[in-house]
């Protein structure tokens, strides 16, 4: 587990969130 590849999928999700 890495947080940083938590931190991508949650900025990825944010992103889709802003774009929706």
């Amino acid at each position: 587990m890495s947080l940083d590849r938590i931190r991508q999928e949650k900025n990825k999700l944010h992103s889709r969130g802003l774009l929706l």
